[in-house]
């Protein structure tokens, strides 16, 4: 089963989070600390168009704001709706029952051989990338803690200082 999870911050951006476990925890790229939810599925009581998210009307075969059809949305309702948990079709783009928008975010890294410090042996660290730049660091899915080599740490700090001697960082207010 395909599981959404979305970010509980502003940036709403959404993540697949089917292979984790219940409970795990993982940062999303706003820095929000999200858990994957023990899920309780349902039923849609209102069907929604999958293509567009306008409510079917009566018993229509095609949707009359996008003349997507009808026919296969019971056929693969795998994926969980973030917002309301409803199950929807994989390739849907908007979730029939609530029309909230479906954009998973891939949830980055590849397991490394790395133990998570704070949580012991056997649960293995996750490595992320920093944005477009060749750095990374290694994430823990259980505790969400966040390890860095010194090197990466070292580029961040004097990247960090470079800002704030230049200006061009976040100005503090005199007061």
């Amino acid at each position: 089963m395909r599981v959404l999870v979305a970010c509980t911050s502003g940036c709403q951006r959404q993540y697949d989070v089917s292979d984790l476990s219940a409970g795990s925890r993982f940062h999303c790229a706003c820095g929000e600390v999200l858990a994957v939810p023990r899920l309780a599925g349902f039923e849609a009581a209102v069907v929604r168009c999958s293509g567009c998210g306008a409510p079917r009307q009566g018993s229509e075969a095609e949707c009359r704001h996008c003349g997507a059809s009808f026919t296969l949305v019971d056929r693969d309702l795998n994926t969980v709706c973030p917002q309301c948990l409803a199950r929807v079709g994989d390739r849907a783009r908007f979730c029939h029952h609530c029309a909230a928008p479906l954009a998973a975010e891939e949830l980055g890294g590849e397991p490394s051989v790395h133990s998570c410090p704070a949580c012991g042996g056997g649960v293995a660290l996750v490595s992320r990338r920093l944005g477009q730049e060749v750095l990374s660091l290694l994430e823990c899915h259980r505790c969400a803690g966040i390890w860095l080599s010194g090197e990466t740490f070292r580029v961040l700090e004097d990247r960090a200082q470079a800002v704030a001697t230049d200006g061009t960082g976040p100005q503090r207010s005199e007061a």
